[in-house]
């Protein structure tokens, strides 16, 4: 996780916080000592998870993640988790690359804001 991504988690966590919506922090892309990696890995964490998680049903949404982005592209094991979610009703969003740190905030305020008040069409991007 770079710089910008950390900043806008922590915009976003309290964001979030002050919606009073039910959310939590993965340990997405966190740099680690290798001991450390080996028992994340051995207690289920697996790659490619998205940074948050929204405990908020919408419609005929379970829940909503969100893949933080600035100026890095989503990895392969990031779009499988994303695709696999949406798969099980779970609204899933990676946040585009290609703004930046301002227009990235302001996307992902927008997404929230919509699937909040559940305005996210049914199928999205199934």
């Amino acid at each position: 996780m770079n710089q910008l991504e950390q900043r806008m988690q922590e915009w976003y966590a309290v964001w979030l916080k002050s919606r009073g919506a039910l959310y939590c922090a993965s340990l997405g892309g966190r740099r680690v000592s290798i001991g450390v990696a080996v028992q994340m890995k051995r207690a289920g964490y697996v790659a490619g998870y998205p940074d948050m998680c929204i405990e908020e049903p919408r419609g005929p949404w379970h829940g909503m993640r969100v893949e933080l982005k600035v100026g890095q592209v989503p990895s392969p094991a990031q779009r499988v988790w994303q695709q696999e979610l949406m798969k099980r009703n779970i609204y899933a969003i990676i946040v585009p690359h290609n703004l930046d740190y301002h227009e990235a905030c302001n996307w992902l305020q927008t997404k929230t804001e919509e699937y909040l008040r559940g305005e996210v069409p049914k199928w999205h991007s199934k």
